[in-house]
């Protein structure tokens, strides 16, 4: 069971966000599209956010964007995951955390501790 926590209409976009017992899941529809489909485990979102941010905070400090720390990364991870991981949008996979943590030269442990 679920409950739509928010409905708004954004010219010409539907966004529809849900909770599920173990998911947050958000669409955006545009016309009779859906174009972004996102989830996380609920459980878990403030784990996904501090991870993301962290992300995000030393790609800055190294200079970098998106798209370069997915070169970086010889192309295995494209700009737009780092873009969802760094926005707790999507969950993903521990191998893909450890590949970004390469990138930003850090181990997961800095990574999770980063203090700016």
């Amino acid at each position: 069971m679920s409950d739509i926590v928010k409905v708004e209409y954004l010219n010409p976009t539907l966004l529809i966000a849900y909770v599920t017992d173990s998911k947050i899941i958000i669409l955006f529809v545009f016309g009779n599209k859906t174009k972004f489909n996102f989830m996380v485990d609920k459980d878990f979102f403030d784990d996904y956010k501090l991870i993301g941010e962290n992300i995000r905070k030393r790609r800055k400090k190294m200079g970098l964007t998106q798209a370069k720390l997915a070169d970086k990364i010889n192309g295995k991870i494209d700009h737009a995951k780092i873009s969802d991981i760094e926005g707790a949008k999507e969950d993903f996979q521990f191998v893909t955390l450890l590949k970004i943590c390469k990138g930003l030269e850090l181990t997961l442990e800095e990574l999770i501790l980063y203090k700016e």
